[in-house]
């Protein structure tokens, strides 16, 4: 488990950095096919100012549960702000705030 999270925690910490640099390594990886996010439908300097934030606090909770830092209290407290994290990532792919055609869904 502790190696998934070390993985985990390195491909957010990749994501950060590209988006930083106003670039993609995850987001929209994968949905090429037609099916699932378009990139296109995005206002995309938008969407990649408020993913950085939530891609570093992935980054380093999960980096934190694959090393082993903290106790068990530690441990907790870095799982519900993961949790917390997924759910504002799907908040922000659902929002109409970062969407180009605002009043269609």
């Amino acid at each position: 488990m502790d190696i998934l999270f070390l993985f985990s925690g390195v491909a957010c910490a990749i994501e950060t950095v590209m988006l930083f640099m106003n670039k993609d390594f995850l987001i929209f990886m994968g949905s090429g096919n037609g099916k699932g996010i378009q990139e296109k439908d995005y206002d995309v300097p938008a969407l990649f100012r408020a993913e950085r934030w939530l891609f570093l606090i992935d980054a380093l909770t999960c980096l934190a549960l694959g090393i082993n830092l903290g106790g068990y209290t530690v441990q907790l407290i870095c799982i519900a702000l993961c949790l917390t994290t997924l759910v504002l990532h799907y908040n922000n792919f659902r929002s109409s705030l970062y969407k180009k055609n605002k009043g269609r869904r």
